[in-house]
Protein backbone atom coordinates (compact mmCIF):
# COMPACT_ATOMS: atom_id res chain seq x y z
CA UNK A 1 0.00 0.00 0.00
CA UNK A 2 1.04 3.89 0.20
CA UNK A 3 1.03 3.93 3.35
CA UNK A 4 4.72 4.65 5.34
CA UNK A 5 4.97 3.72 8.75
CA UNK A 6 6.39 6.34 11.09
CA UNK A 7 6.06 6.73 14.91
CA UNK A 8 2.51 8.45 16.41
CA UNK A 9 -0.14 8.16 18.23
CA UNK A 10 -3.42 6.31 16.97
CA UNK A 11 -6.42 7.25 19.89
CA UNK A 12 -8.77 7.22 17.14
CA UNK A 13 -7.99 3.35 15.57
CA UNK A 14 -7.60 1.95 19.11
CA UNK A 15 -10.91 3.48 20.50
CA UNK A 16 -12.42 2.12 17.46
CA UNK A 17 -11.30 -1.55 17.42
CA UNK A 18 -12.18 -1.27 21.66
CA UNK A 19 -15.62 -0.41 20.56
CA UNK A 20 -15.74 -3.17 17.87
CA UNK A 21 -14.18 -6.34 19.67
CA UNK A 22 -14.92 -5.01 23.15
CA UNK A 23 -12.41 -4.95 26.49
CA UNK A 24 -13.85 -8.20 27.84
CA UNK A 25 -10.91 -10.76 28.40
CA UNK A 26 -11.18 -13.19 25.62
CA UNK A 27 -10.67 -16.96 26.58
CA UNK A 28 -6.45 -16.06 27.05
CA UNK A 29 -6.77 -13.34 29.74
CA UNK A 30 -6.34 -10.62 26.97
CA UNK A 31 -8.81 -7.95 26.23
CA UNK A 32 -10.55 -9.24 23.08
CA UNK A 33 -9.44 -5.79 21.11
CA UNK A 34 -5.97 -6.89 21.80
CA UNK A 35 -6.78 -10.10 19.92
CA UNK A 36 -7.91 -8.11 16.97
CA UNK A 37 -4.34 -6.28 17.12
CA UNK A 38 -3.17 -9.23 16.43
CA UNK A 39 -5.06 -10.25 13.88
CA UNK A 40 -3.94 -6.85 12.06
CA UNK A 41 -0.61 -7.58 12.91
CA UNK A 42 -0.44 -10.91 11.04
CA UNK A 43 -2.14 -9.85 8.38
CA UNK A 44 0.44 -6.65 8.23
CA UNK A 45 3.47 -8.41 8.96
CA UNK A 46 2.73 -11.91 7.61
CA UNK A 47 0.38 -11.57 4.96
CA UNK A 48 0.66 -15.15 3.75
CA UNK A 49 -0.37 -16.80 6.63
CA UNK A 50 -3.98 -18.28 6.85
CA UNK A 51 -6.35 -16.88 9.68
CA UNK A 52 -9.91 -17.10 10.68
CA UNK A 53 -13.09 -16.47 8.92
CA UNK A 54 -13.72 -12.50 10.53
CA UNK A 55 -17.82 -12.21 10.84
CA UNK A 56 -18.87 -8.94 12.29
CA UNK A 57 -22.78 -9.10 13.38
CA UNK A 58 -25.72 -7.43 14.69
CA UNK A 59 -29.38 -6.80 13.46
CA UNK A 60 -29.43 -3.55 14.60
CA UNK A 61 -27.60 -0.59 12.34
CA UNK A 62 -25.13 1.99 14.05
CA UNK A 63 -22.45 -0.15 14.80
CA UNK A 64 -19.54 0.07 13.02
CA UNK A 65 -19.64 -2.86 10.72
CA UNK A 66 -19.18 -1.29 7.88
CA UNK A 67 -16.90 1.29 8.77
CA UNK A 68 -14.64 -1.59 9.95
CA UNK A 69 -14.30 -2.65 6.58
CA UNK A 70 -13.28 0.37 4.99
CA UNK A 71 -10.37 0.98 7.93
CA UNK A 72 -9.41 -2.28 6.76
CA UNK A 73 -9.68 -1.23 2.88
CA UNK A 74 -8.35 1.88 4.14
CA UNK A 75 -5.03 0.41 5.33
CA UNK A 76 -4.29 -2.42 2.66
CA UNK A 77 -5.46 -0.44 -0.36
CA UNK A 78 -5.50 -2.19 -3.53
CA UNK A 79 -4.91 -5.58 -1.50
CA UNK A 80 -8.59 -5.69 -0.30
CA UNK A 81 -11.62 -5.98 -2.37
CA UNK A 82 -14.75 -5.53 -1.59
CA UNK A 83 -17.45 -8.26 -2.83
CA UNK A 84 -21.00 -9.33 -3.81
CA UNK A 85 -22.92 -12.03 -2.46
CA UNK A 86 -23.00 -13.16 -5.52
CA UNK A 87 -19.39 -12.93 -6.21
CA UNK A 88 -18.56 -15.83 -4.55
CA UNK A 89 -20.80 -17.50 -6.39
CA UNK A 90 -19.91 -17.09 -9.61
CA UNK A 91 -17.25 -19.33 -11.25
CA UNK A 92 -14.99 -16.10 -11.94
CA UNK A 93 -12.64 -15.43 -9.05
CA UNK A 94 -9.49 -13.71 -10.36
CA UNK A 95 -10.86 -10.25 -8.80
CA UNK A 96 -11.05 -10.79 -5.58
CA UNK A 97 -8.95 -14.40 -4.92
CA UNK A 98 -5.58 -12.65 -5.83
CA UNK A 99 -6.10 -10.19 -3.11
CA UNK A 100 -5.41 -10.19 0.50
CA UNK A 101 -8.36 -9.07 1.79
CA UNK A 102 -12.40 -10.39 0.54
CA UNK A 103 -14.31 -7.57 2.50
CA UNK A 104 -18.51 -8.88 2.58
CA UNK A 105 -20.97 -5.86 3.60
CA UNK A 106 -23.92 -7.52 4.71
CA UNK A 107 -22.71 -11.07 3.85
CA UNK A 108 -25.23 -13.63 3.25
CA UNK A 109 -24.05 -17.46 2.70
CA UNK A 110 -27.23 -19.92 1.59
CA UNK A 111 -25.60 -22.34 -0.62
CA UNK A 112 -23.52 -25.58 0.99
CA UNK A 113 -21.32 -24.88 -1.76
CA UNK A 114 -20.45 -21.36 -1.36
CA UNK A 115 -19.83 -22.15 2.02
CA UNK A 116 -17.29 -25.11 1.46
CA UNK A 117 -15.58 -23.04 -1.32
CA UNK A 118 -15.00 -20.57 1.66
CA UNK A 119 -13.61 -22.59 4.51
CA UNK A 120 -11.50 -24.24 2.12
CA UNK A 121 -10.22 -21.05 0.21
CA UNK A 122 -9.31 -20.01 4.02
CA UNK A 123 -7.34 -23.16 4.79
CA UNK A 124 -5.93 -23.81 1.15
CA UNK A 125 -2.32 -22.64 -0.18
CA UNK A 126 -2.98 -23.04 -4.03
CA UNK A 127 -6.08 -21.86 -5.86
CA UNK A 128 -7.86 -22.13 -9.27
CA UNK A 129 -7.88 -18.38 -10.64
CA UNK A 130 -10.48 -18.37 -13.13
CA UNK A 131 -11.30 -14.85 -14.95
CA UNK A 132 -13.69 -14.09 -17.86
CA UNK A 133 -12.29 -14.88 -21.27
CA UNK A 134 -9.47 -16.39 -20.00
CA UNK A 135 -8.53 -19.97 -19.17
CA UNK A 136 -8.04 -21.24 -15.60
CA UNK A 137 -4.35 -20.89 -14.28
CA UNK A 138 -3.03 -22.30 -10.70
CA UNK A 139 -2.22 -19.53 -8.51
CA UNK A 140 -1.21 -18.76 -4.39
CA UNK A 141 -3.88 -18.17 -2.17
CA UNK A 142 -3.65 -15.38 0.85
CA UNK A 143 -7.00 -14.55 0.81
CA UNK A 144 -8.83 -13.72 4.30
CA UNK A 145 -12.60 -13.29 4.37
CA UNK A 146 -14.21 -10.72 6.47
CA UNK A 147 -17.93 -10.63 6.43
CA UNK A 148 -20.26 -8.28 7.98
CA UNK A 149 -24.21 -9.28 8.41
CA UNK A 150 -27.26 -7.63 10.02
CA UNK A 151 -28.60 -11.26 10.78
CA UNK A 152 -27.41 -12.50 13.84
CA UNK A 153 -28.85 -16.04 13.42
CA UNK A 154 -28.58 -17.24 9.65
CA UNK A 155 -25.79 -15.27 7.33
CA UNK A 156 -23.43 -18.16 7.54
CA UNK A 157 -24.64 -21.73 7.98
CA UNK A 158 -21.96 -23.01 10.73
CA UNK A 159 -21.93 -26.44 12.31
CA UNK A 160 -20.90 -27.25 16.27
CA UNK A 161 -17.43 -28.58 15.14
CA UNK A 162 -16.90 -25.97 12.90
CA UNK A 163 -13.05 -24.03 13.78
CA UNK A 164 -12.39 -21.42 11.21
CA UNK A 165 -15.08 -18.24 12.37
CA UNK A 166 -14.33 -15.73 14.75
CA UNK A 167 -17.46 -14.55 14.77
CA UNK A 168 -18.06 -11.14 17.04
CA UNK A 169 -21.41 -8.98 17.64
CA UNK A 170 -20.38 -5.38 17.65
CA UNK A 171 -22.56 -3.39 19.84
CA UNK A 172 -24.26 0.02 18.78
CA UNK A 173 -21.57 3.20 18.78
CA UNK A 174 -22.83 5.37 21.76
CA UNK A 175 -22.91 9.24 22.34
CA UNK A 176 -23.02 11.60 18.85
CA UNK A 177 -23.28 10.35 15.52
CA UNK A 178 -19.01 11.20 14.53
CA UNK A 179 -19.48 11.13 10.77
CA UNK A 180 -15.53 12.46 10.09
CA UNK A 181 -14.34 9.18 12.06
CA UNK A 182 -13.21 7.23 8.99
CA UNK A 183 -10.97 9.95 8.11
CA UNK A 184 -9.85 10.56 11.06
CA UNK A 185 -8.96 6.95 11.82
CA UNK A 186 -7.24 7.16 8.18
CA UNK A 187 -4.67 9.88 9.18
CA UNK A 188 -3.50 7.70 11.85
CA UNK A 189 -3.02 4.91 9.77
CA UNK A 190 0.97 5.25 9.47
CA UNK A 191 1.13 4.90 12.94
CA UNK A 192 -0.78 2.36 13.82
CA UNK A 193 1.08 0.79 11.23
CA UNK A 194 4.46 1.70 12.93
CA UNK A 195 3.15 0.09 15.80
CA UNK A 196 1.77 -3.33 14.38
CA UNK A 197 5.41 -3.47 12.86
CA UNK A 198 7.17 -3.29 16.23
CA UNK A 199 5.02 -4.77 19.00
CA UNK A 200 5.05 -8.28 20.13
CA UNK A 201 2.20 -10.33 19.52
CA UNK A 202 0.27 -11.57 22.41
CA UNK A 203 -0.88 -14.77 21.25
CA UNK A 204 1.58 -17.24 19.89
CA UNK A 205 1.07 -18.85 17.03
CA UNK A 206 -1.10 -22.31 18.19
CA UNK A 207 -2.56 -23.76 14.68
CA UNK A 208 -3.09 -23.43 10.76
CA UNK A 209 -5.24 -20.54 11.25
CA UNK A 210 -2.92 -19.10 14.20
CA UNK A 211 -5.26 -18.69 17.19
CA UNK A 212 -6.60 -21.19 19.06
CA UNK A 213 -9.87 -22.76 18.58
CA UNK A 214 -10.74 -21.95 21.98
CA UNK A 215 -9.61 -18.41 21.11
CA UNK A 216 -11.95 -18.21 18.75
CA UNK A 217 -15.18 -19.11 21.04
CA UNK A 218 -17.85 -15.99 21.54
CA UNK A 219 -21.32 -15.61 22.42
CA UNK A 220 -21.65 -14.35 19.17
CA UNK A 221 -20.61 -17.62 17.52
CA UNK A 222 -22.42 -19.80 19.96
CA UNK A 223 -25.35 -17.87 18.48
CA UNK A 224 -25.22 -18.49 15.13
CA UNK A 225 -24.31 -21.62 15.29
CA UNK A 226 -27.65 -22.04 16.75
CA UNK A 227 -29.43 -20.36 14.28
CA UNK A 228 -27.25 -22.27 11.39
CA UNK A 229 -29.30 -25.72 11.81
CA UNK A 230 -31.15 -27.10 9.21
CA UNK A 231 -34.56 -25.89 8.28
CA UNK A 232 -35.14 -29.57 8.40
CA UNK A 233 -33.45 -30.21 12.00
CA UNK A 234 -35.57 -27.25 13.00
CA UNK A 235 -38.32 -28.67 12.22
CA UNK A 236 -37.63 -31.85 13.93
CA UNK A 237 -36.54 -30.06 16.76
CA UNK A 238 -40.03 -27.95 17.22
CA UNK A 239 -41.84 -31.09 16.57
CA UNK A 240 -39.97 -32.88 19.33
CA UNK A 241 -39.96 -30.22 22.05
CA UNK A 242 -44.00 -29.57 21.19
CA UNK A 243 -44.64 -33.13 21.57
CA UNK A 244 -42.25 -33.67 25.11
CA UNK A 245 -44.17 -30.86 26.32
CA UNK A 246 -47.70 -31.65 25.35
CA UNK A 247 -47.35 -35.41 26.37
CA UNK A 248 -45.38 -33.93 29.25
CA UNK A 249 -42.71 -36.81 29.66
CA UNK A 250 -38.95 -37.20 29.63
CA UNK A 251 -38.39 -38.86 26.71
CA UNK A 252 -39.92 -39.54 23.67
CA UNK A 253 -40.04 -42.38 21.01
CA UNK A 254 -40.98 -42.11 17.58
CA UNK A 255 -40.72 -43.97 14.47
CA UNK A 256 -39.21 -42.97 11.26
CA UNK A 257 -42.83 -42.91 9.84
CA UNK A 258 -44.06 -41.01 12.76
CA UNK A 259 -41.31 -38.26 12.05
CA UNK A 260 -42.09 -37.78 8.07
CA UNK A 261 -45.57 -37.42 8.63
CA UNK A 262 -44.74 -34.38 11.03
CA UNK A 263 -42.28 -32.34 9.15
CA UNK A 264 -43.71 -33.25 5.83
CA UNK A 265 -47.15 -31.62 6.37
CA UNK A 266 -45.49 -28.32 5.32
CA UNK A 267 -42.29 -28.72 2.70
CA UNK A 268 -42.02 -32.43 1.35
CA UNK A 269 -38.18 -33.92 2.61
CA UNK A 270 -37.22 -36.88 0.93
CA UNK A 271 -36.38 -39.85 2.58
CA UNK A 272 -32.44 -39.86 3.34
CA UNK A 273 -32.71 -35.86 3.89
CA UNK A 274 -34.59 -36.97 7.24
CA UNK A 275 -32.39 -40.19 7.46
CA UNK A 276 -29.10 -37.88 7.40
CA UNK A 277 -30.31 -35.12 9.70
CA UNK A 278 -31.42 -37.18 12.01
CA UNK A 279 -28.29 -39.32 12.12
CA UNK A 280 -25.26 -37.16 10.92
CA UNK A 281 -26.87 -33.52 12.07
CA UNK A 282 -28.57 -34.65 15.19
CA UNK A 283 -26.80 -37.56 16.09
CA UNK A 284 -29.13 -39.80 16.88
CA UNK A 285 -29.24 -43.60 15.74
CA UNK A 286 -32.23 -45.98 15.54
CA UNK A 287 -32.90 -48.55 17.56
CA UNK A 288 -35.08 -51.85 17.24
CA UNK A 289 -36.68 -52.79 20.10
CA UNK A 290 -40.08 -52.43 22.11
CA UNK A 291 -40.92 -48.69 22.67
CA UNK A 292 -43.97 -46.53 24.68
CA UNK A 293 -45.82 -44.74 21.87
CA UNK A 294 -47.68 -41.83 23.12
CA UNK A 295 -51.23 -40.48 22.17
CA UNK A 296 -54.11 -38.38 23.45
CA UNK A 297 -57.74 -40.01 23.57
CA UNK A 298 -60.39 -37.56 23.84
CA UNK A 299 -60.92 -33.77 23.08
CA UNK A 300 -61.15 -31.01 25.51
CA UNK A 301 -60.54 -31.50 29.19
CA UNK A 302 -61.83 -35.08 28.99
CA UNK A 303 -58.56 -36.11 26.94
CA UNK A 304 -56.55 -38.33 28.46
CA UNK A 305 -53.04 -39.79 27.51
CA UNK A 306 -52.66 -43.33 26.29
CA UNK A 307 -49.79 -45.47 25.82
CA UNK A 308 -49.05 -48.52 23.67
CA UNK A 309 -46.25 -50.84 23.52
CA UNK A 310 -44.73 -51.44 19.66
CA UNK A 311 -42.06 -52.92 18.67
CA UNK A 312 -39.64 -51.90 15.37
CA UNK A 313 -36.95 -49.42 14.28
CA UNK A 314 -37.46 -46.17 16.45
CA UNK A 315 -35.87 -42.50 17.63
CA UNK A 316 -35.45 -41.89 20.94
CA UNK A 317 -35.44 -37.99 22.04
CA UNK A 318 -34.63 -36.78 25.65
CA UNK A 319 -36.15 -33.95 27.14
CA UNK A 320 -32.72 -32.60 28.17
CA UNK A 321 -31.59 -32.30 24.86
CA UNK A 322 -34.76 -30.37 23.97
CA UNK A 323 -36.18 -28.33 26.99
CA UNK A 324 -35.12 -25.77 28.68
CA UNK A 325 -34.43 -26.09 32.95
CA UNK A 326 -37.95 -24.51 33.83
CA UNK A 327 -39.87 -26.47 31.32
CA UNK A 328 -38.10 -29.83 32.20
CA UNK A 329 -40.34 -29.25 35.42
CA UNK A 330 -43.49 -29.95 33.58
CA UNK A 331 -42.57 -33.37 32.72
CA UNK A 332 -42.83 -36.57 34.39
CA UNK A 333 -41.60 -40.16 33.17
CA UNK A 334 -44.08 -42.21 32.43
CA UNK A 335 -44.01 -46.48 32.89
Amino acid sequence: TEHRPRAGEWPKIEGFLKHVFGEAPAPGGHPRYLMAIDYLTILWTQPAHKLPILVLVNELGGTGKSTFINLLRAIFGANATYCANDDLTDSFNSSWATKLIALIDEGLIEKRVVLEKVKSMTTSPRVKLHGKGKDKVEGDLFVKFVFTSNDEDNCIPITPTERRFWVIKVPQLQGEDNPDLLDEMCAEIPAFLHHLENRDLIHKRKGQLWFAPEDLQTPALHRLIKGSKSWLEKEIRIMVREKLLDYEVDELCLSYTDIETEVCKHRRWQRWEIIKTLQDRMKIKPENSSYLRHYWVGEGPNRQLESTRDRGRFYRFHADDHLEPHERQKTTELP
